[in-house]
């Protein structure tokens, strides 16, 4: 695996993607970004057929900018994809960027199996952060180290990336999420993605505390562990 030679800027922004896919069917999608440079971003999220090259456009504060499809994740990476700005004069992102990076993309890894993570059963209740919706108040019924699972008599369609305050006990863990399973009228299964790590020490004294051992809990390769002063946009 090939190493960044560029510093970017990590910060967790919600955005809206539209385009044609690689099938010539439209699409639009709610996403967030991972990482930014002033010429790329890094985004999670993209449940779409794109090849490399494509054109896709980001909205975000009204704004509408085209980006070029530079890369697109597999293995541990599933669901991400590099762009590149071809309108660098439009304001999308709202912060400060270092004014000198190098536009290289990182390499993604080869696939990998991964074993599944086993889930322990745990109370508690999960407050649910849509991009575009009112946040819902769920009870937990299991957790590990890679996600947890909630009810809802109406869950969100799989693939929807949300923002998760889960409470039980004395624990409470914030973190963003993606719906990887959905079950009409039972509940939805959350896969965690971008967690601190205050939140992820949280989880894990959560887990020890249900005698789960933190290493048999689950692998953590699709956390992406964020020091406390990166910037996470509260949607």
């Amino acid at each position: 695996m090939s190493k960044r030679k560029e510093l970017r800027t990590r910060a967790v922004l919600p955005l809206k993607v539209t385009g044609v896919d690689r099938d010539a069917k439209p699409f639009s999608l709610i996403t967030h970004t991972l990482d930014l440079t002033l010429e790329s971003a890094r985004l999670a999220g993209i449940h779409v057929k794109l090849n490399p090259g494509q054109t896709v456009f980001l909205h975000r504060f009204g704004v509408r900018a085209r980006f070029t499809v530079k890369w697109i994740g597999s293995g541990t990476r599933r669901g991400q994809c590099g762009l590149k700005s071809l309108e660098l004069s439009k304001p999308l992102w709202g912060i400060s960027l270092p004014q000198k990076q190098k536009d290289k993309f990182w390499v993604e890894p080869t696939p990998k199996d991964r074993r599944r993570f086993p889930r322990h059963a745990c109370s508690g209740g999960a407050e649910i952060f849509g991009a575009l919706e009112y946040p819902f108040w769920t009870e937990i019924t299991d957790i590990s180290a890679s996600g947890v699972y909630v009810k809802s008599l109406t869950p969100l369609p799989k693939g929807t990336l949300v923002r998760v305050r889960i409470t039980s006990g004395d624990y409470r863990i914030e973190t963003h999420a993606e719906v990887r399973t959905s079950d009409p009228a039972v509940g939805m299964g959350l896969r965690f993605t971008v967690m601190s790590p205050t939140s992820l020490s949280d989880l894990r004294d959560l887990l020890e505390s249900l005698r789960v051992s933190f290493a048999d809990a689950g692998k953590l390769e699709d956390i992406i562990v964020e020091e406390d002063d990166v910037l996470v946009e509260t949607w």
